[in-house]
């Protein structure tokens, strides 16, 4: 029993070496989804020795992680390889590119193949290149990889190009100042469509809710930025079109639409099923009640929640039962009735809840445009990015037809592969920055200098996502059916 055990487990190690040394072979563009703990590091790490040792510029690579501590990490690892190579003796080094390399190295470990040995010699020399290459290999993360591409193309983004990066703390410091700014404005008594936005949001939302909402529009400024743009800035055009999709309209008041609910009800009737209700039970009496108060208020829009709770539970369903036997009984139609006038109200508390939805989303505009607006304000007189701006303006530098194709060549000609770690955790718009990358690689085939084709490694796992709220999980990234196959 203990030898099959024994056996299953050396099966499962040869097949996961297997599967790490082919996710590693430099001339294959490879999307790697594993889980914590199955070498998902190691394999990076050897997909970039690998790639060294096909006598790739190191210059020419490049490695995206998504944080500086896994970017420092990955640097040392590679560098403490390296320099242990140059030094290491002649047999403990063939090992390990036996191991590394696979058959690629021979079968023998390479001590009697004449390619082997001038392997062995090159491997001996890569981490002096490595030191001698300008600027070192670049291993960084997606924001430090933006702001090297808008240092160098700052005119095409348009942007200063002296601009300075604001970390996380200073940037929600920031907001934090013009949030209070914007709260102490509309106390202040003027009547403005910000006061009144503000004054929507804190009469329909507790005091914990409305926090929330302003870290929400901070959070995601960038989102709904990039919405007005798609409007022309026009607030009021986005309003115009949730109100056809909503069949609402903002100077449409919930009064209103509760007046003309009570002004359809039938009076006759309702006075006639009062009547069979009060010759009922205890809850038949109650409805009979509720009735008649209804009728003696005029069917106000005041009594609306009161008529309303006949037929609606506290949680907003209509109720299951809805009138008694004995009710039924005595009067047949009473059953059509109220179950008519249940679906009716149903779709009376759905017109109310897409003009809260519509009065809920100007409000929240009004208030993220003025955010928006003060905090560029601030950026551009201070000449400052924060880390979500590095991404956004890269992006759209990337896919500005009138520049693009100019920056793509001027890339295009210093990187040959890319690697990504952490895919899980890589936002829609740092995808968009690596797909137009990728497009210009397999766009121009045949413009690379080295032997290798150029290639795309992609590692991470769903399941380990930390950063889902940047809409990772949310967003469909590429498939590796994406990738092009070199």
């Amino acid at each position: 029993m203990t030898n099959d055990i024994d056996k299953q487990k050396k099966e499962l190690i040869r097949l996961a070496t297997q599967q790490q040394m082919s996710a590693a072979d430099p001339e294959k563009s490879v999307w790697v989804e594993a889980s914590a703990g199955t070498g998902k590091t190691k394999v990076l790490s050897d997909r970039v020795l690998r790639l060294l040792l096909a006598k790739v510029n190191p210059a020419k690579i490049l490695c995206l992680t998504y944080t500086k501590a896994a970017a420092v990490e990955m640097n040392e690892r590679i560098a403490k390889r390296l320099s242990t190579w140059a030094v290491e003796g002649e047999e403990e080094l063939a090992a390990e590119l036996s191991r590394l390399l696979g058959n690629d190295f021979g079968g023998d470990g390479g001590r009697s193949c004449e390619n082997s040995v001038d392997l062995l010699k090159f491997a001996r020399t890569l981490f002096a290149t490595l030191l001698d290459t300008p600027g070192g290999m670049k291993i960084q993360t997606i924001h430090s990889f933006c702001q090297d591409i808008l240092k160098r193309f700052p005119l095409e983004a348009g942007i200063s190009p002296y601009f300075e990066v604001m970390d996380d703390r200073s940037s929600k410091e920031i907001l934090q100042k013009i949030k209070i700014e914007l709260l102490k404005q509309a106390d202040t008594g003027n009547q403005n469509e910000l006061a009144a936005a503000i004054s929507y949001l804190t009469q329909n939302v507790s005091e914990y809710k409305f926090p929330e909402i302003m870290n929400m529009i901070t959070e995601n400024r960038s989102k709904i930025a990039a919405l007005l743009k798609n409007y022309g800035n026009d607030m009021n055009a986005i309003i115009r079109k949730l109100e056809e999709k909503l069949e609402v309209t903002t100077d449409l008041t919930e009064e209103e639409i509760k007046f003309k609910a009570m002004l359809l009800i039938d009076r006759e009737q309702l006075k006639a099923v009062a009547n069979v209700f009060s010759s009922g039970g205890k809850e038949d009496q109650q409805r009979a009640e509720i009735f008649t108060t209804v009728a003696a208020d005029n069917f106000s829009a005041a009594a609306y929640p009161l008529y309303k709770s006949v037929f609606f539970t506290a949680s907003g369903s209509i109720k299951a039962r809805l009138v008694s036997q004995s009710a039924v009984k005595a009067c047949p139609e009473i059953l059509t009735f109220m179950q008519d006038e249940a679906e009716r109200l149903k779709m009376i508390e759905n017109r109310l809840a897409a003009l809260n939805v519509l009065k809920s989303t100007a409000a929240v505009l009004q208030i993220a445009q003025n955010i928006i607006d003060r905090y560029d304000a601030y950026k551009e007189i201070y000449a400052t990015l924060d880390y979500e701006d590095l991404i956004v303006i890269t992006r759209r530098l990337l896919e500005d037809k009138s520049v693009a194709d100019w920056v793509l060549f001027k890339l295009d000609g210093g990187i040959d592969h890319i690697l990504i770690d952490e895919a899980q955790d890589t936002s829609p718009n740092q995808w968009a920055i690596i797909r137009a990358l990728t497009q210009e690689f397999f766009a121009g085939q045949g413009s690379y200098e080295d032997t290798l084709p150029r290639t795309v490694f992609v590692v991470g796992d769903c399941k380990q996502s930390i950063y889902s709220f940047q809409g990772c999980l949310l967003y469909t990234s590429p498939s590796p059916r994406d990738v092009e196959e070199s």
